[in-house]
């Protein structure tokens, strides 16, 4: 979940690059609503360390046997672009 998160927030950042839009005021203010909350929202580098990254590619890999784990699969190639561009959060 937390993976999904942050290359979600990734993504958002990338849309703000593009279009001149400060990031971080739209993470405070989705933040405000309760559900959602600020927690994973960071954005701007690849999430790194030495599980995350392994275990979404372990579940992704476990996941296909019996499904295409888009949405996983969309996390992971969010996280390995923004590595390359931005680096790794450790």
């Amino acid at each position: 979940m937390l993976a999904t998160k942050i290359s979600y927030w990734n993504e958002i950042f990338l849309i703000c690059e593009k279009l001149g839009i400060d990031c971080q005021e739209i993470a405070d203010i989705v933040a405000l609503d309760p559900r959602i909350g600020k927690y994973g929202s960071v954005h701007g580098k690849a999430f790194g360390g030495k599980c995350l990254p392994k275990d979404l590619k372990a579940f992704i890999h476990f996941a296909e046997r019996h499904l295409n784990p888009k949405l996983l699969k969309a996390a992971d190639e969010i996280n390995e672009g923004m590595k390359e561009k931005y680096g790794v959060r450790e």
